[in-house]
């Protein structure tokens, strides 16, 4: 049995700004000669001799071939102008098997990273298995010491943070299990599975309890009054104006499969907070599918959306099977818009359905609308999105028993209650055509006590 133990090794400091900093050097090429011309060394081979099989005469079993510690210790490492303290690297190898029994370090902000566990090398391929610990008492500090700007977010986010997960695996495939990371109080528990190879493939779950990403962000920086930056190139200009993808070759997304199951308890964004996220998302060959999308509530509404799918070089050429709005108080909801419903107004409950398609730099829409005790449909094209003139071909049909709720909330003050409450059975049909600079609105409405108008 071969056995090695290699002692306790010390440097008092690595300074790897340094390091970065030196100019790569090149082995002297002897006189008379090219780097070409002089061949590589080629190292004798002594004959081998068959291994003489060692056995524990107390056990009669075999011994390990191979046994042995490397301890590694670091005092200081300097990275980015800072400084991580007390690396160490203790590994322990009997047989084919090497534990990581320590493998640790200490960084910025009262931080630490450490991991132990094995790997077996007599497993094809590779089997390793261990447990991720990393904390922070101010991540913020950590970042930097990586090197992320964490300049625009507010001075009293980023803070604590701590990461545990078991991983096993190989070379080709690793799991992560019992996963959970906490930051700033919002909690994150997951498992994932990722497959290496030319395409990778991830399955992912991750759970969410509540987290406020209005936090994070930074005051708005002024905008200075100034002319417009111009559109340089003939493909640039039509890729703004139609959409198109460029550049997109090679991109992250052509390369990696997953996924992903998603939840949230609470989201709070813009102002709004989402509650009971419940998310299933696809990743394959470019294109992006939510194959299942509900929000309990956001802002009085709930949303259920099925089979959305989009390419990622493209997100103007998507799909949307079925979309589900129901909204059971729409006080809450005006309320999100910046405008209040008039005292005493009970407008119902607010559902809308639909499905839409975008192809060729066009929206196809169906919708149909449920409010206000009517419903109205609409139907049509919206040409040009994502441009500076966007134009559209739509048709709509509406039909009220009462007119009253509708004119409250939407018209306020337009008519008298007891004119009001003389209109029924409104219907309604109309266009709106032409583009955003030039839009022609023809609409039209016969009721009872209305007798009709066209506008």
């Amino acid at each position: 049995a071969l056995q090695v133990a290699v002692g306790r090794r010390q440097h008092p400091q690595v300074d790897l700004d340094r390091w970065m900093a030196m100019p790569a050097k090149t082995a002297p090429v002897p006189a008379g000669t090219t780097a070409a011309s002089t061949p590589a060394a080629t190292p004798t081979t002594p004959a081998q001799q068959p291994a003489a099989s060692a056995f524990n005469p107390a056990t009669g079993k075999p011994v390990p071939a191979t046994e042995g510690t490397i301890d590694l210790r670091v005092d200081s490492l300097i990275w980015n102008a800072r400084q991580a303290k007390n690396a160490r690297v203790l590994l322990a190898t009997v047989g084919s098997v090497t534990t990581i029994k320590e493998a640790k370090i200490s960084l910025p902000g009262n931080g630490a990273v450490s991991l132990t566990g094995s790997f077996d090398s007599s497993r094809q391929p590779l089997a390793m298995t261990g447990v991720l610990d990393a904390k922070a008492d101010n991540v913020r500090e950590v970042l930097q010491w990586v090197g992320v700007n964490v300049a625009e977010v507010p001075s009293d986010r980023l803070r604590s943070f701590n990461l545990r997960g078991e991983f096993s695996g190989n070379p080709q495939q690793v799991t992560i299990n019992r996963l959970r990371a906490t930051l700033d109080g919002a909690t994150v528990d997951g498992a994932a599975t990722i497959q290496m190879g030319q395409r990778t493939g991830i399955g992912a779950r991750v759970s969410l309890d509540r987290i406020n990403l209005d936090a994070y962000r930074g005051k708005p920086v002024k905008k200075t009054a100034g002319k417009p930056t111009a559109l340089t190139g003939g493909a640039t200009q039509q890729t703004a104006a139609t959409g198109a993808p460029s550049g997109t070759a090679g991109a992250w997304y052509d390369t990696v499969d997953a996924n992903v199951l998603a939840t949230a308890q609470a989201v709070t964004v813009g102002g709004q907070t989402a509650q009971g996220i419940d998310l299933n998302v696809t990743l394959q060959n470019g294109k992006l599918t939510l194959n299942t999308g509900r929000i309990n509530d956001i802002a009085g509404a709930a949303v259920n959306v099925t089979r959305y799918s989009a390419a990622m070089a493209n997100p103007l050429a998507f799909s949307l099977e079925s979309f589900d709005l129901r909204v059971p108080d729409p006080s809450r909801t005006f309320r999100a818009l910046g405008r209040e419903l008039p005292a005493g107004s009970k407008p119902g409950p607010i559902q809308a359905t639909g499905r839409a398609q975008g192809e060729n730099n066009a929206v196809n829409l169906d919708t149909r609308i449920n409010a206000f005790g009517g419903a109205t449909s609409i139907v049509g094209v919206i040409r040009e999105p994502s441009g500076t003139d966007p134009k559209a071909d739509i048709k709509f049909n509406a039909d009220f028993p009462q007119a009253a709720p509708i004119f409250a909330i939407l018209a306020p003050g337009m008519l008298p209650q007891e004119t009001l409450a003389q209109i029924r059975d409104l219907k309604g049909e109309g266009t709106v055509a032409g583009s955003y600079k030039a839009l022609d609105i023809d609409l039209s409405f016969v009721g009872n006590g209305v007798g009709g108008f066209r506008a």
